[in-house]
């Protein structure tokens, strides 16, 4: 039986990475504290992420179990020599002085243009004080209410907590410990607000919060379909989702978290074309490889020639773009449109048939009116939810199976039936769920007192 190992690797590596570090933790006392807080869950994060390139291998030698060995010679090194964990915390009273005038507010934490942007319906929309803090330009600085205080992120120097053996094996993780706890610890938030949630330095933020007893809110920016290793066990207080459907979802992975469906924070767009079969690519990361990837062009070169009369869009990952040469390639088919630089809303607008493989925009297109045909090619990937059983779309598990789908949607001129008044998935749009959404922040912050 065909196996391409992609499943059976990612399920080895959240495994082999999660037992080697709890292992550390076992022999070495107090191994992954800092400042009273574990930091074993962010450790797996961090290491899980770096350990990602290690896929090719293992399916280029067939799941050799040999390719695991990197990661457990490496953690079982740290066992060689004594560390000094010491818990204890260092004052820094220069960052409480220079912070004073902040502290007690509402805390918006984004490390990265993307979620700057992301964040700006509801930090736009804010009326009560509050910091954002992130080391990236705010492009929308002069639409920010006058309540917003931006705060630069910068990493420290200062080492309030001290941990011998992430200090000398992962000096990231332990500057960045020493930074967001230097940050938490000085601005005494009444609350974080943190969006998306994988990211190992969103995380370290949440627990520093809950160290001190503060509550942290994450807003679901995305659907990854398959929960990896950085939805497990997410450390913040509470998670707003999109709609109720999806609270069971992330509750499978992330038991101690509370789920509030928020709605989603975009505008989607009455009316509209809708007569476009759009591919949403990604990169060759998590369940997408380079061969998936390269399957994906091909299908776009083939639905091109197969409906001359249909404008067929491309919007790339932002991440991730496609190569002069293949961009050349679509260039000989006159209806192939490269839409990556369009709004998005716009997109889903002038959408049909919305295509990718593990996309949060399949999930996201839903809401639009389009209709989702996912090609699903890696052996044991079905995406989740099953579109089928929920009557949402299709999925297709081979370049076969796609183009009949595809046929019978397009001669069966199909509508997406989902609507807005199905709450299920999307509590609510637009406005309406960015007032939702400040509306539950205040009430959090609100309740620390």
């Amino acid at each position: 039986m065909n196996n391409d190992y992609v499943i059976q690797f990612h399920t080895e590596l959240e495994a082999v990475v999660e037992a080697e570090v709890r292992g550390v933790a076992d022999k070495v006392r107090g191994a992954w504290m800092v400042g009273g807080c574990d930091m074993s869950k962010p450790v797996i994060n961090f290491m899980w992420y770096r350990y990602l390139g290690l896929r090719e291998a293992y399916i280029a030698n067939k799941g050799d179990a040999e390719t695991f060995q990197t990661i457990r010679q490496s953690l079982g090194n740290l066992l060689v020599k004594q560390y000094n964990i010491d818990d204890n915390i260092a004052e820094n009273k220069a960052w409480e002085d220079i912070l004073k005038d902040e502290c007690g507010k509402i805390l918006f934490f984004a490390s990265s243009p993307r979620i700057v942007e992301y964040l700006r319906p509801v930090i736009c929309s804010m009326d009560e004080d509050f910091v954002l803090l992130t080391p990236c330009e705010v492009g929308y600085i002069d639409e920010l209410p006058d309540c917003a205080t931006v705060v630069k992120f910068t990493f420290s120097n200062i080492d309030i907590y001290t941990n011998e053996l992430l200090a000398q094996n992962f000096q990231l993780v332990y500057r960045f410990a020493n930074t967001i706890g230097n940050y938490i610890r000085a601005l005494k938030p009444r609350l974080l607000v943190c969006m998306d949630g994988c990211q190992t330095e969103y995380e370290m933020a949440a627990l520093f919060c809950r160290q001190l007893n503060i509550p942290s809110v994450c807003i679901q920016q995305g659907w990854p379909s398959m929960l990896h290793e950085g939805f497990h066990d997410m450390p913040y207080t509470y998670f707003f989702t999109w709609g109720k459907g999806f609270n069971s979802l992330w509750k499978a992975r992330n038991r101690n978290v509370n789920f509030i469906d928020t709605g989603y924070l975009y505008d989607v767009k009455d009316g509209g074309a809708h007569s476009a079969i759009t591919f949403f690519l990604q990169a060759p990361v998590f369940l997408l490889t380079e061969t998936y990837l390269n399957r994906m062009y091909k299908l776009i070169s083939i639905v091109a020639e197969r409906y001359r009369d249909n404008v067929i869009m491309v919007r790339e990952h932002p991440e991730y773009k496609a190569t002069d040469r293949q961009k050349e390639e679509w260039k000989a088919y006159s209806n192939i449109r490269n839409v990556s630089d369009m709004p998005l809303a716009d997109v889903f607008a002038q959408t049909y048939i919305s295509v990718s493989c593990f996309s949060s925009s399949i999930m996201e297109s839903v809401v639009h009116g389009c209709v989702p045909l996912v090609f699903s090619p890696a052996i044991g990937a079905r995406y989740n939810p099953i579109f089928e059983n929920e009557g949402l779309g299709w999925i297709a598990e081979d370049e076969e199976t796609f183009l009949a789908k595809l046929n019978e949607i397009m001669y069966n001129k199909y509508e997406q039936i989902f609507i807005r008044e199905n709450k299920k998935w999307f509590e609510s749009t637009g406005m309406d769920s960015v007032c939702t959404t400040v509306g539950r922040i205040k009430e959090l912050a609100k309740s620390v007192y």
